[in-house]
């Protein structure tokens, strides 16, 4: 069977930049081991090549892989009831066939991230030209944290599972909108905001027929219910409903604060980790508004729904290189500036650097990227 011209190049910009991410990260993990932090370095594999995939949140996923939500589970003050179940539950069904869970996991990554490439070439395709879609595409190959989309997190499979939820939403094929949207909130914590913009191009796209909002409505309603599921568990095992919340609270406070307090304190600090994750929310947010009319209404707020949390509560910026991933509009907003040629080489070329500068931090463990 052929593969498609659209499919080549999906897989040929995949292979290339994984390739050449590993080799960045292993050679700088052997280039600066002398100067690791030994507190900070775990490893998960025998081969450097794979160990160098896995950082930070990965050893909590690893360890609801294997032990899934016990009871009163606290380390250091800590408890893995912060991570939603979905993407943990998959490493240990896989794990089970691969006989790693790490594998397990790195697998279901890079698939997911694959089908994330796909589906975003699919919807941008529905109102854009296929140049457009295409460079979407590589922008997000390219942009500066997307080697993340290939470790032991969750970030691709919910990028994957947003990018359906969307895609079958504008198609209309609304039971399945609502499905990926069940698993999204199931993957993570934000999936349950998505029934907003969901009802939005619900009433955009149907006639306000009573049977039809009856019937198809009740799709979207699937959404709320993946983040109800994960509550419930959570309620039955520790008779707590909100323990996600309560196993949050050890790494941020989450308390309402001012954006102007939030971000001069940050930019300040002289952490580079939150100096950088600061920036990108400024930029992001700047990009949405500058660029709001051309990718509409519900592509801005997609981008808001990952950058007001951030700006409104004291959440800290230290994962935001990470959780912007998710804001697939940025990915567009690229491809529109880049319709010039010279703009198109001058953003690969300055996405790539930054990617490969970053890449060296994750592959060992230093903090910038968490």
């Amino acid at each position: 069977m052929k593969l498609s011209r659209e499919l080549k190049y999906i897989c040929g910009l995949f292979l290339v930049t994984r390739v050449v991410l590993t080799i960045i990260g292993v050679v700088s993990r052997l280039l600066l081991e002398p100067f690791h932090g030994k507190e900070y370095v775990w490893v998960y594999s025998k081969h450097l090549w794979l160990d160098i995939w896995g950082q930070w949140d990965s050893g909590w996923y690893l360890n609801i892989a294997k032990n899934w939500y016990p009871k009163d589970f606290v380390i250091n003050g800590q408890c893995n009831y912060g991570f939603f179940p979905l993407y943990p539950f998959l490493m240990r069904v896989i794990g089970v066939i691969m006989k790693d869970n790490f594998i397990a996991g790195l697998v279901i990554s890079n698939i997911s991230l694959l089908i994330s490439t796909i589906f975003l070439y699919k919807l941008i395709k529905l109102d854009w030209k296929e140049d457009v879609a295409l460079r979407s595409v590589k922008y997000l190959f390219l942009f500066p944290t997307a080697f993340i989309l290939s470790g032991v997190f969750s970030e691709s499979l919910a990028l994957a599972l947003l990018l359906m939820t969307f895609w079958f939403a504008k198609t209309q094929r609304w039971w399945l909108a609502g499905l990926s949207g069940f698993f999204l909130s199931l993957c993570r914590v934000e999936g349950v905001l998505f029934v907003l913009p969901l009802v939005y191009l619900y009433f955009q796209k149907q006639r306000p027929v009573p049977f039809k909002i009856k019937s198809y409505f009740l799709a979207i309603l699937l959404i709320p219910l993946g983040t109800f599921t994960f509550f419930a568990y959570t309620y039955y095992q520790m008779g707590d409903w909100l323990a996600y919340f309560h196993a949050e609270h050890y790494w941020v406070s989450a308390k309402l604060s001012s954006p102007f307090f939030l971000l001069s304190r940050a930019v300040f600090s002289g952490n580079l980790t939150l100096i950088t994750g600061a920036i990108s929310s400024i930029s992001a947010l700047f990009l949405g508004i500058f660029f709001s009319r051309k990718i509409g209404l519900v592509n801005f707020f997609v981008i808001l729904f990952y950058i007001l949390p951030h700006l409104f509560f004291d959440i800290g910026f230290h994962s935001q290189l990470r959780y912007i991933l998710k804001a697939f509009p940025l990915y567009l907003i690229f491809a529109i500036m880049a319709q010039a040629k010279n703009i198109d080489e001058i953003l690969t070329i300055a996405l790539g650097l930054i990617q490969g500068f970053f890449m060296v931090f994750w592959a060992n463990g230093f903090w910038l990227i968490v």
